[in-house]
């Protein structure tokens, strides 16, 4: 028997694997459906650091405070999420 997903009822977003590190971690897609929780790795490529991940938008921050190697990888961080 197949299960039905309704995609109105499915939950996503976008969490950090270790979002108490101070290291780059994983960003992780988290879809809840069904009361079944997937997690996608979005690519190991997207690693951030957690202090620049904000919770509440969910995307990496781009300010102008930091380095500029930092706020291009976090436009591309963005663009892929």
């Amino acid at each position: 028997m197949q299960a039905i997903i309704y995609f109105m009822e499915t939950k996503a977003s976008f969490n950090l694997r270790e979002p108490k590190s101070e290291k780059p971690t994983n960003i992780f897609l988290v879809c809840r459906t069904n009361e079944k929780q997937i997690k996608i790795n979005i690519g190991t490529q997207y690693n951030i650091y957690p202090k620049h991940w904000d919770k509440e938008k969910q995307t990496a921050i781009i300010d102008n405070s930091l380095e500029q190697i930092f706020i291009d990888h976090h436009t591309e961080v963005n663009n892929r999420i």
